[in-house]
């Protein structure tokens, strides 16, 4: 099952640039949900962030309790060194990857901060996980997510 996730996410890297999201409603669905979750973290909606983020990945935290006391510490450090959320969005995702009976998908985000002296913006992407064709996602963050840890998580 690893294996097959591992081969997705490499051919779902490959696929990027094939534009899709306007013409498959799974993707729109991708997008629509991954920018539910960056709204959830903007506002401190962290019980969404949760329930839209992967369920391995919130498990792996140490359940949907402890992953809301890691959110709201994070974001309580940011503050007490100047730095808050301004904004966050997800772009429309360019393919779908079929891992076993799940459906892959990278959803292009962007994240801007307000930092001291200015502000910061990031780039980086949402690994959406479907398990049921593509109604409903959950998302890991893209950030850190290397082929080792992400056969390890999926």
């Amino acid at each position: 099952m690893r294996v097959r996730f591992a081969w997705g996410l490499v051919a779902l890297l490959g696929l990027a640039g094939v534009s899709a999201a306007a013409s498959d409603p799974r993707l729109t669905r991708a997008r629509v949900q991954a920018q539910q979750s960056c709204r959830a973290l903007l506002t401190g909606d962290y019980a969404t962030v949760v329930k839209l983020t992967y369920p391995a990945v919130v498990q792996g935290i140490g359940g949907a309790e402890r992953m809301v006391e890691v959110l709201r510490s994070g974001r309580q450090r940011m503050h007490a060194e100047g730095a808050a959320f301004h904004d966050a969005y997800a772009r429309d995702p360019e393919a779908l990857v079929a891992a076993g009976e799940d459906l892959l998908t990278i959803v292009p985000m962007v994240v801007v901060m307000k930092v001291p002296g200015g502000r910061l913006t990031q780039r980086s992407f949402l690994l959406g996980v479907s398990s049921d064709g593509g109604q409903t996602w959950t998302f890991i963050d893209g950030a850190n997510l290397t082929l080792n840890n992400v056969t390890t998580i999926l």
